[in-house]
């Protein structure tokens, strides 16, 4: 690695085509790519290892000497690094890998349940349900009318990378959507009151768990188009589960009966 270190030069301007690049993405600015944002050299190499290959890794010089594969390379200062980095010290290495989505039909022959959110806007929600996702072995995910895009810097980091690794496709149609879904699947709204308890439910394999935004939940009618409601629980001090923490304990609870 010395040796290329050594015929790349540091890039030190803002001006830089690459550079620009990314602070348009940073700002929100860059809709257009397909980017996923992996910072640190343990989620880049984890991520490497299972055979993704990044678009580009951008380190420091101090921190590329850390890293081996084969990549294409850039070498920015301090600086400049510190003006995409996500985390409050930084190991001076990021990744951008590209997230394809796939199509409803490959989703659809998954044996695994999946998860489609609706409306959720915040995408550290977004990311965090990815992340769920991943953890619990979901199929993948349906990301469904008026929610952010999976394309953003908060998405990256809420996910951990786990974009790269759960089958998602963008689900605008909502009626098509379940028009396609509704026999092949079972569909299991979760709901603020009025559900079964997740200990009483059975979310088969073939399901699609629904999941609205905290504020908004489920319009009614994807909640007519429902096999089942569900409603986790609580002491009654607060109206709403955040949708990350919901769509954990609803698929933990899968994942134990599996």
């Amino acid at each position: 690695m010395g040796d290329r270190i050594a015929s790349v030069g540091v890039i030190t301007s803002r001006s830089n085509p690459l550079i620009k690049d990314l602070a348009k993405y940073f700002r929100g600015r860059r809709d257009d790519a397909r980017w996923v944002i992996v910072e640190g050299r343990k989620n880049v190499q984890d991520l490497m290892r299972r055979g993704l290959r990044p678009i580009r890794v951008v380190a420091t010089e101090e921190t590329a000497t850390s890293m081996t594969g084969d990549f294409p390379l850039t070498l920015v200062s301090g600086s400049i690094y510190q003006l995409f980095t996500t985390v409050r010290t930084p190991e001076g290495i990021l990744a951008i890998f590209e997230a394809t989505p796939v199509s409803i039909e490959d989703l659809a022959t998954s044996p695994r349940p999946l998860i489609y959110l609706h409306g959720v806007q915040d995408p550290g929600n977004i990311g965090a349900v990815i992340r769920v996702a991943a953890a619990f072995g979901a199929g993948g995910i349906l990301i469904g009318s008026g929610c952010a895009s999976p394309y953003t810097p908060k998405v990256s980091r809420g996910s951990a990378g786990s974009l790269l690794i759960t089958p998602f496709c963008f689900a605008q149609d909502d009626g098509a959507l379940f028009d396609y879904l509704e026999k092949p699947r079972r569909l299991i709204a979760a709901v603020a009151r009025g559900g079964c308890a997740p200990g009483s439910m059975v979310l088969p394999d073939n399901s699609v768990l629904l999941l609205g935004s905290e504020g908004g939940g489920l319009p009614e009618d994807i909640l007519r188009r429902a096999h089942e409601l569900v409603t986790i629980p609580t002491a009654g001090t607060v109206e709403s589960l955040n949708v990350a923490v919901s769509a954990g304990i609803l698929m933990y609870a899968w994942f134990c009966r599996r």
